[in-house]
């Protein structure tokens, strides 16, 4: 099952399409030209409303948010990333390349705290550099992460309303009272992306597009530093992966955050991307 051409591996040899639950055609995958997309009626993202909830000026200012020099890694006789420079600059809209075992997941595993082999090289976050004290939850604090097994980490219960609220927290769900403010701000971003109507929803019971757009006011109700999407379009048919990337086109324009996005296909940058980083076996094959 694929949501987008782009998915369809090349030993394939025919394509069925449905759509709303109909099966609309069945073809050899050579005469199959791409699925007909219904004309969109998401509203605009209002930049107004975004400004209300996403302050235009960082809270603090940094120098360097992402610095690695000569960073390697490896497992066992494995090296996953090869020396590899980089640096990111507040403000900067990144799009981070590569196919599957590129090492992308190892470096955002460096980024976000998960990988102990961090403590051990040249890498700074947040102008402060690794293993000089800074503990997990100052890094994570400044991070938005959104990705599409995120989801499966959120109690079963919890709502979308509930989990957009998680964001305030750092936690992977919210497992405290909620807060009457925090829990209106939390519907004001659910409102503002256009899924109000999915509030009282659990997250696990709504679409992929719910599920992100969900996932992506989580990460930013806490109005986060760096904002990191790995592969946010996945799952997602063609114009919901436009209605996303005009999304964030908003978001970037309007918003102080600085944008770290992960994807297989460049067809799925968004327009405010300026900056790439190409990964292949481990190694910066091209950086822009």
């Amino acid at each position: 099952m694929a949501t987008s051409p782009d998915e369809i591996p090349a030993s394939i040899t025919h394509v069925a399409v449905l759509q709303n639950g109909q099966l609309i055609s069945a073809q050899p995958k050579e005469r199959y030209q791409g699925t007909p997309e219904p004309e969109g009626n998401s509203p605009a993202l209002n930049p107004a409303g975004l400004n209300d909830l996403l302050p235009a000026s960082p809270p603090v200012r940094y120098q360097t948010l992402v610095e690695l020099k000569e960073v390697t890694v490896r497992y066992g006789e494995k090296t996953v990333l090869d020396q590899v420079n980089w640096h990111v600059r507040p403000g900067e809209h990144w799009a981070l390349l590569g196919h599957n075992g590129a090492g992308k997941t190892t470096l955002l595993s460096l980024l976000n705290g998960d990988n102990p082999q961090a403590f051990s090289k040249d890498i700074t976050l947040f102008d402060r550099k690794r293993g000089t004290g800074e503990t997990l939850w100052d890094i994570r604090k400044k991070i938005g992460f959104v990705s599409p097994e995120l989801f499966q980490f959120f109690p079963y219960q919890n709502t979308c309303l509930e989990v957009v609220e998680s964001g305030f927290y750092d936690t992977l769900g919210l497992h405290r009272k909620s807060q009457p403010g925090n829990a209106a701000q939390a519907l004001a971003w659910l409102e503002l992306l256009g899924i109000a109507q999915e509030k009282d929803k659990p997250l696990r019971n709504v679409s992929a597009s719910v599920q992100r757009l969900c996932l992506l006011a989580r990460a930013l109700i806490k109005n986060p530093v760096l904002l990191i999407l790995d592969e946010p379009c996945q799952g997602m048919d063609a114009q919901q992966r436009q209605r996303f990337k005009e999304l964030l086109e908003v978001i970037c324009a309007h918003s102080s955050t600085t944008l770290l996005y992960v994807t297989h296909y460049a067809q799925e940058i968004p327009a405010c991307v300026t900056r790439v980083l190409r990964l292949e076996q481990g190694k910066v094959q091209a950086l822009a």
